[in-house]
């Protein structure tokens, strides 16, 4: 496991698509046609109001642990592990992935759910939420496609993820300008823009509708000094720093690199 605060990336987790489900019709099948994908697990659960930060277990299909005691704000580490029950046909396209993430050493799952996978796609799957929050707050897992298409010359294509449960419709603001909106808790929205180099961006958040102060003490978020690089995309969350929330329920804002 790594921590992802203000770090990049690059370790990946290759998953085999090969099912372990005895369907009708399947020999003569070359296991690799089956294609693969790349997966990273983080976690983004917030505790109660006061709670101290939640580290998770993540499970894939019939209960087998992928990563144990995954921290806040932590990706999962470098390993690969065969996803089981899903279907072998080589015409298949995508694949039914069942999650399971609990806290640390409890048998009451925070959330069961499946993730529809795609052959040769990047996925970052983020548990989100608070455990005891009802409805749209509590814990769900998010699953993004990265976009690997190319990024114009010269250009930066900006990913954003919207993971603070206390905040609904947010706008972002690259520099003075209003750059992408995030339609609520669990929303994500992409950006190209030009970046100036050598961390001389600003990156703020406000909710929507209200104009940016460009201080860090007044808007939701504000950083003078975001490092973008050109012809690439750099995916950002909007977190809490630690995980953990004051009585009064207030935490610091930020933006986690996630590449």
């Amino acid at each position: 496991m790594r921590p992802i605060i203000q770090a990049g990336l690059a370790m990946a987790v290759a998953l085999a698509l090969a099912g372990g489900c005895e369907d009708e019709g399947l020999e003569g099948i070359d296991p690799g046609t089956l294609g693969s994908a790349t997966l990273r697990f983080y976690n983004f659960v917030l505790p109660d109001t006061g709670g101290p930060a939640i580290s998770i277990d993540v499970s894939l299909n019939q209960q087998r642990v992928y990563e144990t005691g995954l921290g806040y704000a932590w990706r999962s580490g470098g390993h690969v592990q065969d996803l089981i029950d899903l279907p072998r046909s080589s015409t298949d396209e995508s694949h039914l992935a069942n999650i399971r993430v609990a806290e640390v050493d409890s048998a009451d799952a925070l959330v069961v759910t499946g993730v529809w996978i795609e052959k040769d796609g990047h996925y970052d799957l983020l548990a989100t939420g608070r455990p005891a929050s009802p409805g749209s707050h509590a814990p769900r897992v998010m699953s993004l496609l990265r976009d690997r298409s190319k990024v114009p010359s010269g250009e930066s294509r900006l990913r954003l993820v919207h993971a603070i449960p206390d905040y609904d419709s947010l706008d972002v603001y690259f520099g003075t300008q209003l750059v992408a909106t995030l339609a609520g808790f669990r929303s994500d929205a992409a950006a190209t823009v030009t970046p100036a180099g050598a961390g001389g961006d600003s990156l703020t958040v406000t909710l929507t509708g209200v104009l940016p102060a460009f201080d860090g003490s007044v808007d939701i978020y504000h950083s003078s000094s975001v490092s973008l690089v050109a012809d690439s995309t750099t995916t950002m969350v909007l977190s809490y720093r630690s995980g953990q929330t004051t009585p009064g329920g207030q935490n610091e804002a930020i933006f986690q690199y996630l590449e």
